[in-house]
């Protein structure tokens, strides 16, 4: 794929993102409404201030790049056309309690390609962690870029997993320690979930829930699989945008690459031994 053109768009979402982090920013606190959606789950008006402002400057930018985001009122997938996958604030409910855990996200997805270009923006930090294709994954904080190094692979004792911060629940202490894994290993994780593994704080993610829409993961599998990590469903398959989960996906696996094939082994045999709550 044309290079400069690769570098065109990385820059336009890294300019989207830091606007993004402004509005942020500057609503951090308390100053925003809060409204519910049909699902129950909650937006607010910063989520959609960022949202009109990606609506306004990406098509009159990239005209023939289409948009798919959370707050997108028109999201259709379309065969043989390139699209911008957003999560315009990822971590509403973090923000919302004026709490760290949120982020921006983004990535770039080509028809012809697949996805090129990822990117994950922390405003409260000013961290922003990008990543093309095949080139390497990429910091940027203080003023300096820096390209990141694969973190070493480490002894399954040494390992570390992610639990969700929010959820509140006993069932991936549960997994975990059916897999053997120790309550110390546990980490707890949020939009700040890629910076870990960046930082090899992080080593393994398993979702155990299914249909994670395509916003929440598309940009952070770019990233995070430029440092050496497979980021797929639970049994191995590949994840792609635009097409639908079989009805048996039952969640999502994160871990390096030499360890994808008897960290899979193990999580089958733990879910196929019990019913997760």
């Amino acid at each position: 794929m044309d290079q400069d053109r690769l570098e065109k768009i990385l820059d336009f979402l890294k300019q989207q993102a830091r606007s993004a982090g402004e509005i942020m920013r500057a609503h951090y606190g308390g100053n925003f409404k809060v409204y519910y959606k049909p699902d129950n789950s909650r937006v607010t008006d910063v989520d959609l201030e960022i949202s009109a402002m990606i609506h306004e400057q990406s098509p009159r930018v990239f005209p023939n790049i289409g948009l798919y985001t959370e707050e997108s009122s028109d999201r259709q997938f379309v065969p043989n056309k390139d699209f911008f996958i957003i999560d315009e604030l990822d971590g509403t409910s973090f923000f919302i309690e004026n709490t760290k855990g949120f982020s921006h996200q983004a990535a770039y997805y080509s028809s012809e390609y697949g996805l090129m270009i990822g990117l994950v923006y922390l405003p409260l930090d000013n961290i922003l962690l990008f990543a093309i294709r095949g080139q390497g994954a990429f910091i940027e904080e203080k003023g300096r870029i820096r390209q990141l190094e694969a973190p070493p692979i480490k002894d399954f004792k040494h390992l570390h997993y992610a639990h969700p911060a929010r959820y509140r629940g006993t069932k991936y202490r549960d997994f975990y320690a059916k897999m053997g894994v120790g309550s110390k290993q546990i980490l707890l994780t949020s939009a700040y979930k890629t910076l870990q593994f960046v930082k090899g704080e992080l080593d393994v993610s398993i979702l155990l829930k299914g249909g994670m829409p395509v916003w929440d993961w598309a940009g952070e599998k770019v990233i995070v699989e430029e440092l050496g990590f497979r980021y797929t469903y639970l049994d191995g398959r590949e994840m792609h945008f635009g097409q639908v989960p079989v009805p048996r996906e039952t969640g999502y696996l994160i871990c390096p690459a030499p360890l994808q094939a008897n960290m899979i082994q193990q999580i089958q045999q733990t879910l196929s031994s019990s019913t997760p709550a």
